[in-house]
């Protein structure tokens, strides 16, 4: 095993325990996509803690029409052309999760004004 696989499996482990530790303590996760809400309900079940995990969903392609910016698209959240699979997932696992709100997350530049 070299260095680059030792490391990405500490980091790994860590993101395990780090989704342990959050569940135990009830906190709320943002989440950017249906594998981590997965992963979330995944460990959710193995803790087998009373409290439903509150979620927010983090979206973007949200594109400004009035506002002169250069759109980008974002790494972070899910299109929101892709929100309703999200909440399906959650509805189908009300039992261990529930969304309290959204993230809206915009990626842009401001446009460099023009010399006249």
């Amino acid at each position: 095993m070299d260095l680059q696989e030792i490391e990405s499996k500490q980091q790994a482990l860590k993101m395990m325990n780090l989704l342990f530790l959050g569940i135990r303590h009830n906190i709320v996760f943002n989440v950017d996509n249906l594998e981590e809400i997965k992963k979330i309900n995944y460990f959710k079940e193995k803790i087998q803690t009373k409290t439903k995990i509150r979620i927010l969903l983090r979206l973007n392609g949200f594109k400004s029409e009035e506002t002169k910016i250069i759109n980008r698209s974002s790494r972070f959240g899910t299109p929101k052309s892709q929100v309703n699979k999200l909440i399906k997932y959650v509805q189908e696992n009300d039992k261990n999760l529930e969304i309290i709100g959204y993230i809206i997350s915009f990626r842009h530049s401001k446009c460099k004004k023009k010399k006249y």
